[in-house]
Parts: C-alpha cells; sequence; structure tokens
C-alpha cells in the first residue's frame, strides 16, 4: 500500500514537471513576444487605461452566474496600481473593491449597508498577492490576457499570469477583422487526470483591444500536439463549464480620483452605511456575525422541486438552514454526505434529532439544474431555490449553516458541519 501510495506521489511529481517543459517546448515564440510586445506597446502608449468586463459562467449550455467588473490600470513605474470592482449579478446589495499594488492587497466589502475594510494584506506562500483567496478574481486575471503583462510584472503578481500563447489566426466576424489568441495553461488533478484551461482571446485588429475571451477545459492531450483541440473536460456530474467575457467602456483618462476614495469613508458614497468593520486577514471568515433573523429572511420565497412556495416562517420546530450553490463543490460532497446516510443508515443523523434541513439553493432559480443536483445526492425533499437570499444574511461563504431555534432565532452557524457534535450539543443546551 505505502509502495502505491509513493508511485503515485512520484508520477504526480514527474507530470507536473514534465507537462510545463512540452508545452514550452512546442509553444510558438514568435507569436509569445508578439504577444509581449503589444502589452509592452499599451503601456508605453497609455499611462491609464480603465474597462468594464462582464463574466458569464455556462454550465453546459445553461447560463450558471454573471460577474460584472470595473478595472482601472495605472502603469506607473514608481507605484503601479490595479482596481477592480466585483460585483455579483445575484447579489443587489453585495460587491466588492480590491487595490493592488507592488507591496500589499487591499479590499473594501460593501454588504448591505455595511462595509468591511481589509487592509494591509501582505505577502504569504511566497506570491505577491494570493489571487485565490479573492474568490474568482484569480480566474479574471488567468484570462483576460496581455493586458495585465506590463502591469503584473511591475507587480509581481505571480499569480495572475495569463497562459502560455500557443497559437493565432485572423478571423472575420460580420465584417470586422480579429486577432484570435490562443492560450493554454496545463494543470494535473488530484486523481491524476492531466486538463488544460485553454482560452481564446479576441483582440479588434483596428483598435488594438481585446473585445472578448472565451475559456474552457480540455483533456487528453497526451498523444496530441498542443496546437490540437481536445475534447472538453467533463466532470463527474457530466458538466462542461466555460466562461466567456465581454469587454467594452474603454476610456484612457486618468481615474486618480477612483483610487482616492476607495478607502476614504468621509466619501459620499458612504454616508447610506450604518456599520464599519476593519480587518487585516481575509482568507479565513468563518463566521458571519450576523446572530438575529429579520424579517426579509423569514418571509423570504422559497421554491421547492415541485414548484411550490414557502418560507421560513412557515415552517415549525427546529430548522437547519443549509445555504449552497450548484457550482460549490464542497456544498455537493455534503449533500452526497446526507445520500450516504440515508443508504447506510435509513435516515439523515440531523433529520434523526429533530432538526428540519433546509437545503437552499442561494444563487440560482433553475430548478430543472437544481432537480439534477437533488436526483445525484437524494435531497429532492429538502431541496429549495431561494435566488438572492444571501444578501438578507450577509452570507461569508457560499456554503454555510445556520441552525434556527423554534422561536426564529439563530443559535448557530458554521461554514463546516464535521461529524454534527457541535450542532447536536447546542441542540441539547437549548433544549
Amino acid at each position: 500500500m505505502k509502495i502505491n501510495t509513493l508511485l503515485k506521489k512520484l508520477l504526480l511529481l514527474a507530470a507536473l514537471f514534465f507537462i510545463p517543459i512540452l508545452t514550452f517546448a512546442q509553444k510558438p515564440a514568435k507569436i509569445e513576444k508578439e504577444f509581449k510586445r503589444m502589452a509592452k506597446v499599451m503601456a508605453e502608449k497609455y499611462e491609464w487605461l480603465s474597462f468594464d468586463v462582464c463574466r458569464q459562467n455556462f454550465r453546459n449550455d445553461t447560463l450558471n452566474w454573471d460577474i460584472k467588473y470595473s478595472v482601472v490600470l495605472h502603469y506607473d513605474k514608481e507605484n503601479p496600481v490595479i482596481y477592480v470592482k466585483y460585483k455579483d449579478s445575484y447579489e443587489d446589495n453585495w460587491s466588492k473593491e480590491f487595490l493592488l499594488t507592488k507591496h500589499k492587497s487591499e479590499m473594501i466589502e460593501h454588504n448591505n449597508k455595511n462595509i468591511i475594510v481589509y487592509k494591509n494584506k501582505h505577502v504569504f506562500w511566497d506570491f505577491y498577492h494570493c489571487f485565490s483567496t479573492m474568490d474568482d478574481l484569480y480566474n479574471y486575471f488567468s484570462h483576460i490576457g496581455y493586458f495585465l503583462y506590463p502591469t503584473q510584472s511591475k507587480i509581481k503578481s505571480k499569480n495572475c499570469i495569463p497562459g502560455l500563447v500557443v497559437g493565432k489566426e485572423v478571423i472575420d466576424i460580420d465584417g470586422h477583422s480579429y486577432s484570435k489568441y490562443h492560450t493554454m495553461n496545463p494543470w494535473t488533478t488530484a486523481e491524476f487526470k492531466i486538463l488544460y484551461d485553454r482560452t481564446h482571446t479576441f483582440i479588434d485588429n483596428t483598435t488594438g483591444l481585446i473585445d472578448s475571451v472565451y475559456c474552457f477545459t480540455t483533456s487528453r492531450l497526451w498523444n496530441d500536439t498542443v496546437f490540437t483541440e481536445a475534447p472538453e473536460y467533463v466532470d463527474i456530474y457530466g458538466n462542461r463549464f466555460r466562461n466567456y467575457y465581454k469587454i467594452d467602456n474603454y476610456n484612457f483618462d486618468s481615474k486618480q480620483h477612483i483610487f482616492d476614495s476607495v478607502f476614504d469613508l468621509t466619501d459620499v458614497r458612504y454616508n447610506d452605511y450604518s456599520r464599519y468593520d476593519e480587518k487585516t486577514f481575509y482568507q479565513y471568515r468563518p463566521y458571519s456575525q450576523n446572530k438575529t433573523t429579520n424579517d426579509d429572511l423569514l418571509d423570504y420565497p422559497l421554491v421547492n422541486l415541485q414548484g411550490d412556495t414557502t418560507s421560513i416562517r412557515e415552517q415549525e420546530g427546529w430548522i437547519l438552514l443549509q445555504f449552497w450553490t450548484t457550482g460549490c463543490g464542497p456544498c455537493i460532497n455534503h449533500l452526497k454526505e446526507y445520500a450516504h446516510e440515508i443508504d447506510s443508515l435509513g435516515y439523515r443523523i440531523i433529520e434523526k434529532e429533530g432538526i428540519k434541513i433546509l437545503a437552499i439553493e442561494h444563487k440560482s432559480d433553475n430548478l430543472e439544474l437544481i432537480a439534477k443536483r437533488a436526483e445525484l445526492t437524494n435531497s429532492k425533499d429538502i431541496m429549495y431555490s431561494g435566488k438572492g437570499i444571501g444578501a438578507t444574511i450577509n452570507l461569508p461563504a457560499l456554503g454555510y449553516y445556520y441552525l434556527v431555534s423554534p422561536n426564529k432565532k439563530i443559535v448557530y452557524e458554521t461554514g463546516n458541519l464535521g461529524n454534527y457534535s457541535e450542532i447536536i450539543n447546542k441542540l441539547k443546551m437549548e433544549n
């Protein structure tokens, strides 16, 4: 057993070293040089560059969600700055703003009428900025293309390097000429599957600016060259995920006033905010610090798979609010744990303790998609759609749990139920 484990580790190490070498050996150096030259021209031509991005995430052919970004790049040699405002279209009262500089990253989060400021977040894991702690900003920076080349080289943000350029073609779309650059990033999964994040960047040949970006994941390139399109990767649930970015509203005027106002809480745009908290680290935020229910939460419409509407207020007894989304892997895994309990014990442990489960998909109202997850995890009887409900409770994560007492008070919250011992002990204490 130990030999097999050691062999797997050695194979993984070999794959991690071999794939980048293979890719570098086959990438067209001329196209890569052209791509970087365009970035240099952009930085020399413009001191300021701002634009808007709409990112659409598709699961198979269904729009999963879309996210809006507003971006400002300042190509200053002494103090380069990237500003990004991040807005989830499904959360009306929630957004984030980032300032990324050579020495630190800072963030301000708008949540209903509260603001949380995370300042002076410094180096860890030997990266200047680890975008993996910033939700899907990492994906955004990985795919957006050459705009970030000059700024990232000055900021030294190792985790936002776009993919390797492996191909280019000039195409005509509706009588307009575009250069289509094909980039890719190889990676290895825990199951030793070799996958490639592939990105097609469309550049308007008239303006020289990015028009759109399309990215997806492929697999099985062992016997192909990097120029060959491999089959799109299908996950264990039979899904294919794609991201499409549309870039527009370009502007080259100075946006210094945006940088100056982000953390100036005396700015008029913050007048309506009721609470201000300042923190120094964002990666682990285990609790929402919202211990009270409100009428908006209790009366929020929840739709079951039959299309019937109910609410938390209408439920009796102890309730576990389990907030999840179809794109959250750990959320799905916990729903699978319920299925395992039913298969092995004949019941869900939490329900055996007298707690009713409401598994609420808080990002989507696509009942067909939710039903597929419910069928996969044997959870049709507890499944509900409550798109947008997260904004009423200041959810700190995609997957989260609240234990609500019979008198509709939140008495416990967590991001991980574990073996249920804490929630069961809390129930016994309250009773």
